[in-house]
């Protein structure tokens, strides 16, 4: 797993189960996995990997970049949690047989 490097100090990259995602959800964060990743998603994802607020995350992320940080090892931090998530991958698979619907009587 990797770690997250933010003002000289280094976070574990944090897992994308289910609780998480609801997590970063609760935060106002879109949850996406396509070639586009908000803001939002990103301090959402720093909160998870330091532990901490939102509004926490996003104050140092900010000091991070305003002192020539990037966000390379946030980003991908996020795409290999994203890419090794059982969650996300499920969430990905086509079904190959349609789930027979159970009918109720009114």
């Amino acid at each position: 797993m990797k770690t997250v490097q933010i003002n000289g100090k280094k976070y574990q990259s944090a897992e994308m189960n289910f609780n998480n995602v609801c997590r970063m959800e609760e935060m106002d964060a879109p949850i996406t996995y396509g070639a586009k990743v908000s803001f939002s998603m990103m301090r959402a994802y720093l909160a998870l990997c330091m532990n901490t607020s939102k509004e926490n995350a996003g104050e140092e992320l900010e000091k991070h970049i305003v002192n020539g940080g990037d966000m390379d090892s946030l980003s991908d931090a996020l795409a290999e949690a994203i890419e090794t998530s059982d969650f996300f991958r499920k969430l990905q698979e086509t079904p190959t047989e349609e789930t027979p619907k159970v009918e109720t009587e009114a």
